[in-house]
């Protein structure tokens, strides 16, 4: 541990919690040089736009394609959510994927199977 490190665990403490990746592999708290020793740079880290992707999927970086930053805008009612993706496209938003939650997702997917099965339209929709 270096010395920096060392003072600041003595005077702060750490967590008392397991340090692990979401899989459940231990994270230590410092890595260096000394735990690549069979680090192959092709192999392991390879090249933006290029497998492993550990540099990004695109092959210039983000200097080409800017990165899209992801948010949820659609709380509250339909008619709000619906005037908050008007703002964001005024404000000069481009592209939006919206994601509904999963109990509304499921709700629309059995009303529109129910309203196929039972024959029943809805003139609104059109």
């Amino acid at each position: 541990m270096k010395s920096a490190t060392a003072d600041a665990v003595k005077e702060r403490g750490e967590r008392d919690v397991p340090f692990t990746t979401i899989s459940g592999r231990p994270i230590n708290r410092l890595y260096t040089s000394q735990d690549l020793q069979d680090f192959d740079q092709r192999r392991d880290l390879g090249s933006p736009g290029e497998f492993p992707y550990t540099r990004g999927i695109h092959p210039s970086g983000y200097r080409g394609k800017l990165w899209t930053m992801r948010q949820f805008a659609g709380f509250g009612t339909p008619e709000e959510s619906n005037q908050r993706y008007k703002e964001l496209l005024k404000a000069g938003g481009g592209l939006y994927w919206i994601a509904l939650e999963t109990i509304g997702a499921l709700v629309w997917a059995i009303a529109g199977a129910w309203r196929f099965l039972i024959g029943v339209t809805d003139e609104r929709r059109t």
